[in-house]
């Protein structure tokens, strides 16, 4: 289960990146929204990715709590289609190169990182590829 100290673990090693830091709904039960809070102190960029799907006046209300947290982006899913399309998790439709050239403003690299041995040389990997090929 993510926690602060994995977090700040993998932020420390990726601290001279240009990156945005993703906080998941584990994350997010886990540390509740001061985690949220915490990283825009120290000067971060956050995307809060809850996957929020309630009725619409429930989600519509907890959308702007969360994004009175500061966060950058904040994902929200209103409709039953996309949440389907959801379940079959992490189905990737394209690599990283792949989403740039088809006009992708960002990326969402998550577990290739944050569950590799050295999540900076994982990162820096990426961003090679990304560099040389573009």
């Amino acid at each position: 289960m993510p926690s602060r100290r994995c977090n700040w673990s993998i932020g420390w090693a990726l601290r001279s990146l240009s990156i945005v830091y993703k906080v998941g709904l584990e994350l997010f039960a886990a540390e509740g929204p001061d985690i949220v809070r915490e990283l825009i102190v120290r000067g971060k960029d956050v995307f809060v990715d809850l996957k929020m799907y309630d009725i619409g006046a429930t989600v519509e209300r907890a959308t702007a709590r969360v994004a009175g947290l500061g966060a950058r982006f904040l994902t929200v899913h209103s409709s039953p289609q996309v949440i389907r399309a959801a379940h079959g998790d992490q189905k990737r439709v394209a690599t990283p190169l792949e989403a740039l050239r088809a006009g992708a403003n960002y990326l969402v690299i998550g577990r290739e990182v944050t569950r590799a041995a050295d999540p900076r040389a994982a990162a820096g990997r990426i961003l090679a590829d990304l560099a040389g090929a573009l």
